[in-house]
């Protein structure tokens, strides 16, 4: 864990407010700030999603392909209303699909093509096969979040940017985004784009780059549920705040198998003790032949790392007792499978997080 270890988490004052959204789905809404500190590495972890643009029943799956039929808000779908995304500027939002109840509740897929509806069913694809879903389960389809959506325009954003078009990204605040490697795959900025210096850290001049692509990356998706690491190296402290709806069911989450980083946020708008995550993963007499999770620790600079014991105990490191150690809002751990469990934690064993009303 050498790579991810001096990953050194600012943890702001979180204050959650709750509202009605919109009476039609009955999603409540919260609002709260995040604390940045300037010089710090940190992970960031947003309990919110963006709003239900349609809702209804799953009639059949067939692998990565499910039939629905529309009911709420949307009902009737357009070829590739929900699909197409790209990350340019000029394409579609990246669209998920969730399934809100029976066996398989938590599931959120990618919708990577949608279909239009006819005689009132549609086929929307997903990038991972949901599994064995009964007919008549209840979906949602939302837009996912993305570099704008979650951080704000360009414009205007907090996040910290570069001051003339000469600067490296070096110089700004960066957004890391992990792939499946475990990796950090893309590093993405704020850019002021004249060679003239910026006035100020406002300005149509600002634009959003990124090092792994061309144009403007904006649309850049942040997956809902996935840590982010913010890098804040410019400027002083700030505030970030974070809005939206806080999903009703609990969250499955495949964690992938050894030697990948999982970055997991929490998901809960509330600091959450980690007897209370539902989190199980693989168990062990020890840190060394179990699955981990870590929380970076803020004074230490260090990740702290902790186990599920045979019994289902947590424990750090040192194999104390930790059910009480408080994972924070507002942030994310990591967990890597043990060594030589190579396999993913997916479908009936993926991580399932407590939906936030039943963690306490």
């Amino acid at each position: 864990m050498n790579q991810i270890a001096t990953i050194v988490l600012a943890l702001g004052t979180l204050g959650l407010v709750g509202q009605n959204l919109q009476a039609g789905l009955a999603t409540p809404a919260g609002i709260f700030n995040k604390g940045i500190v300037a010089g710090s590495t940190q992970y960031i972890g947003t309990p919110f999603v963006r709003t239900e643009v349609s809702t209804g029943v799953i009639a059949s799956v067939n692998g990565t392909d499910i039939t629905v039929t529309p009911t709420g808000g949307d009902t009737t779908y357009t070829l590739n209303e929900y699909s197409g995304y790209t990350g340019a500027a000029t394409a579609n939002d990246p669209y998920i699909l969730e399934i809100l109840d029976g066996d398989m509740i938590g599931y959120i897929g990618f919708i990577t093509s949608s279909g239009a509806t006819s005689s009132g069913n549609a086929v929307i694809r997903v990038d991972v096969a949901p599994g064995v879903v009964a007919a008549g389960t209840r979906y949602a389809i939302r837009p996912d979040w993305t570099v704008q959506t979650l951080f704000g325009a360009a414009a205007t954003s907090q996040i910290k940017g570069t001051l003339n078009k000469r600067q490296a990204s070096s110089t700004a605040d960066q957004i890391q985004l992990i792939g499946n490697n475990g990796r950090v795959a893309t590093t993405i900025y704020r850019k002021w784009n004249l060679t003239s210096d910026a006035p100020s850290q406002t300005g149509n001049s600002f634009i959003w780059t990124s090092t792994s692509t061309s144009g403007d990356a904006g649309k850049i998706r942040l997956p809902y549920s996935s840590g982010i690491i913010l890098k804040a190296v410019a400027g002083s402290n700030y505030n970030l705040t974070f809005s939206g709806d806080l999903r009703l069911a609990r969250l499955r989450k495949e964690i992938l198998g050894y030697p990948r980083y999982n970055f997991v946020a929490n998901t809960s708008p509330q600091d959450v003790p980690l007897s209370k995550t539902g989190i199980q993963i693989g168990r062990g007499a020890d840190a060394s032949v179990a699955d981990t999770l870590g929380i970076l620790n803020v004074t230490a600079g260090t990740l702290s790392q902790y186990y599920l014991d045979n019994n289902g105990a947590w424990r750090d490191a040192d194999d104390n007792l930790a059910d009480s150690v408080i994972i924070p809002k507002g942030t994310a751990v990591v967990i890597q499978r043990a060594s030589g469990n190579t396999s993913a934690l997916s479908g009936d064993s993926a991580v399932k997080l407590r939906h936030w009303a039943t963690v306490y």
